[in-house]
């Protein structure tokens, strides 16, 4: 109870959410990206993380402020309504997204070639066996020639990398 007489009113709760959102987004997100072999959409998936910690944490907010905030509320009814409001459209549409069957499945395997581990991910389209891409990494780092395949199979492009580095790339039309 000392916590909420120091924060006193929802809006101060609402503006200490949101600031503790925005240090995690811009430190923590390029901190928990660090060392990771596809470093380069771990930032985006982490970052699609936040927008959902975000809807759902105003808008949890948005009911128990009302209940925690009862005498406040009365007066300031509008604010609640519309964060509640805000956010319970993205949570409707974001159950009607996840309804539908779209996620890839991976394969992982890794093989030892000498003192190297050689690693092979390959990413599925839903509900079929073709093969959406195709990734090599040796010891972690990005390795020989990486395909990306249209649903229809055929290659949309392709990106050869040798220790990491990206040598070529090369787009199909």
């Amino acid at each position: 109870m000392e916590i909420i007489s120091k924060i006193s009113t929802p809006i101060k709760i609402y503006f200490l959410f949101g600031i503790l959102l925005f240090f995690f987004t811009f430190i923590g997100i390029p901190l928990l990206s660090l060392g990771y072999a596809d470093g380069e959409q771990r930032p985006f998936i982490l970052l699609s993380y936040i927008v959902d910690v975000m809807i759902y944490g105003y808008f949890t907010l948005a009911i128990l402020t009302t209940i925690i905030f009862w005498r406040w509320f009365k007066k300031q009814w509008y604010i609640n309504v519309v964060i509640f409001c805000l956010c319970s459209y993205p949570i409707l549409v974001l159950k009607i997204l996840r309804s539908r069957n779209t996620a890839y499945t991976e394969t992982l395997e890794r093989e030892n070639k000498g003192k190297s581990e050689l690693t092979t991910r390959r990413e599925y389209y839903p509900n079929t066996k073709r093969i959406r891409s195709e990734r090599f990494y040796l010891d972690d780092n990005k390795d020989s020639i990486w395909t990306i395949y249209s649903e229809d199979g055929k290659i949309l492009s392709r990106e050869i990398y040798k220790n990491g580095k990206l040598l070529r790339k090369v787009i199909s039309n």
